[in-house]
């Protein structure tokens, strides 16, 4: 049997005990019959965040720990709703979700941060992997399950949930670009950028419950490099300067997704760079513009964080986006669902993360 025919054949599997499940009034036989199994919909009851409440702050320091600090701080202290996880391993870990041919999803229970898969000819290439380290050994259990080894890593960013790793995933290079690599580097510099993590995620529910162990070992690819190097579905690097140094998209071309990083979300309002960037408003429109380039050939868009969406709401992700960036080059209130009454439960204070990023913008 082929590595697709038994991947098909492991998600015929999984679907099977889903619809036992639903069909037993919450009972699975066989292998599973003494487990507790909980399939999570999104029609439960709002998750609250955590406390304390996120920080507002606009202000962040430069320098190793810049990506710890304000906004940054925000996005980790916030427990996100989850979105069609059908199925979870005893104990409550998240299996993978295919979302296109050979493109798999892991969604993590904080934040809804997505990890995905891509499956290459002799293994698979990991993007952003995280968050918790139970999540992290349960999606190391789930390849090794699919007979899929990680062959090769990639960061998205510099920001520290996409940053890291986990032993069980092995020992493959984990690339990012130049400039993200640097960003990386500098964090490492500094012996107090663990501390400073693990300080920021102490009042939180996973308080100790992410390994810094592997923090942060990217490799930088080449200046200029249009494609991972690896031997699998041409990957093409859309590298810009929104959000964070060196942020890159990646557009598996022959899957038709877009790996979009912490960009086209539908629960976070795009975040600026408003820790040097000359002109993160610019910046932020540009890359917009660059990820309009590839919008037609789109069928499946990954944010960072949220939801994934078919392509019928690739164009809206982006027009919301721009739309948002604009009102705040133009003072302006943007009439933006993912903030003020009409945010999705749970996400709450991303209000205060748009107040803070428009006092910043207007020098307050």
């Amino acid at each position: 049997m082929s590595d697709q025919s038994q991947l098909e054949e492991f998600f015929k599997f999984q679907q099977g005990i889903i619809d036992e499940f639903r069909a037993n009034e919450g009972k699975v036989g066989g292998m599973f019959e003494v487990y507790p199994l909980h399939p999570h919909h999104d029609g439960g009851a709002p998750r609250p965040a955590p406390h304390p409440a996120p920080r507002t702050d606009a202000g962040r320091r430069r320098g190793p720990s810049r990506r710890l600090g304000g906004r940054r701080t925000e996005a980790a202290m916030v427990q996100a709703g989850r979105h069609e996880a059908p199925l979870r391993h005893p104990g409550g870990e998240l299996v993978l979700r295919q979302v296109a041919d050979g493109v798999l999803v892991h969604e993590s229970e904080f934040l809804q941060s997505n990890t995905i898969v891509v499956q290459g000819r002799d293994g698979v290439l990991l993007i952003d992997p995280g968050l918790q380290d139970h999540e992290l050994a349960c999606l190391a259990t789930d390849l090794s399950a699919s007979d899929r080894t990680v062959v090769a890593g990639f960061s998205t960013h510099p920001d520290w949930d996409h940053l890291l790793w986990h032993a069980q995933l092995g020992e493959a290079p984990r690339y990012g670009t130049a400039r993200c690599a640097a960003a990386a580097r500098e964090q490492l510099s500094d012996p107090d950028t663990k501390a400073h993590i693990t300080d920021h995620l102490a009042e939180t529910e996973i308080a100790g419950k992410v390994s810094l162990d592997l923090y942060g070992f990217v490799t930088a690819l080449p200046v200029g490099t249009a494609r991972i190097p690896w031997d699998g579905p041409g990957v093409r690097i859309i590298e810009h300067q929104a959000h964070a140094p060196g942020h890159a998209a990646l557009f598996v071309e022959e899957r038709g997704v877009l790996v979009a990083g912490d960009m086209l979300s539908d629960v976070l309002v795009p975040m600026l760079d408003l820790d040097g960037a000359a002109d993160p408003i610019e910046d932020y429109l540009a890359a917009l513009r660059q990820l309009e380039g590839v919008a037609a050939d789109v069928d499946v868009v990954v944010p960072g964080h949220g939801s994934v969406c078919g392509a019928g709401q690739v164009h809206e992700r982006i027009e919301r986006d721009r739309a948002y960036v604009l009102a705040l080059r133009d003072g302006r209130e943007p009439g933006d669902p993912r903030i003020g009454p009409s945010a999705k439960p749970g996400w709450e204070w991303v209000s205060d993360v748009h107040h803070g990023q428009a006092r910043a913008l207007a020098g307050d």
